[in-house]
């Protein structure tokens, strides 16, 4: 993979966890890991709907043909995450999780308990 000349990697969500994981479509892990190489940060751009109240390691196994569709991007591979709330390093996706509750309130009616 050629990233010559990038000074980021821009990449968007299916979900970003609590923990600042990213759940996104097979290749992303891998694209974050060769820029992580290369120096060159990979940002996450999605809207706050996309940010789950739960840890990675709560979301249960997905069904098969999920888990070939996607991959999950460890936080330390992931500069920054971008919302319509602004701008959070991985590790401060939880504080912006805990700081809007209607996540909590939509986990709730899904029958999930964040």
């Amino acid at each position: 993979m050629e990233l010559a000349g990038a000074s980021l990697l821009l990449v968007g969500a299916d979900t970003v966890f609590r923990d600042g994981t990213l759940c996104n479509k097979i290749g992303t892990r891998a694209l974050a890991e060769t820029a992580a190489e290369h120096e060159v940060p990979t940002i996450v751009a999605c809207e706050v709907i996309k940010l789950a109240p739960i840890e990675s390691t709560e979301a249960g196994e997905l069904p098969r043909e999920v888990r070939e569709l996607v991959d999950l991007t460890p936080p330390e591979l992931v500069h920054a995450v971008v919302t319509e709330e602004g701008s959070v390093g991985s590790d401060e996706v939880q504080a912006l999780v805990d700081r809007t509750p209607f996540l909590r309130e939509g986990y709730a009616l899904l029958g999930r308990t964040p």
